[in-house]
């Protein structure tokens, strides 16, 4: 008995594959609120690496973490880590090993480090790599 292998079940099967790998390694998040403009807009959505050594995140990356204050999924733009000294408004942050210290881009409308201190990297879920077209250019 032979068997052969149909288009359909070549597609349905690559299908599959980059679905998975797709949803293993990428996350969609939708912005809300306002910490982030104007680079990011409320509604705009983001493509987040999931998986990555933690040594790969360096000041301006855009990130997505689970909040030390709530627990509640923000994004911010890390401002340093472990090891750099920051300015903190005028005053010096030494950031400790394996965390990093986290801002708004929009410091009037943003809750980050500045009020609940560094990061742990174990809460970070991802790592911005490219925002998708979208949000309200008002912010509302």
């Amino acid at each position: 008995m032979k068997i052969s292998s149909s288009p359909f079940a070549l597609l349905f099967g690559a299908t599959i594959t980059v679905s998975l790998f797709v949803f293993f390694f990428f996350g969609i998040y939708t912005v809300e609120g306002r910490s982030m403009m104007p680079n990011l807009l409320p509604g705009r959505n983001v493509i987040i690496l999931k998986h990555f050594p933690a040594d790969s995140i360096h000041p301006g990356d855009i990130i997505v973490y689970k909040s030390p204050a709530d627990g509640s999924l923000v994004i911010k733009r890390c401002a340093g880590t472990g090891g750099e000294q920051i300015m903190n408004g005028d005053q010096p942050v030494l950031v400790p090993p394996r965390t990093i210290f986290a801002l708004g881009d929009n410091p009037d409308k943003s809750r980050d480090s500045r009020h609940y201190g560094t990061v742990p990297v174990s809460a970070i879920q991802g790592k911005v790599i490219f925002p998708i077209i979208g949000g309200s250019k008002t912010g509302e």
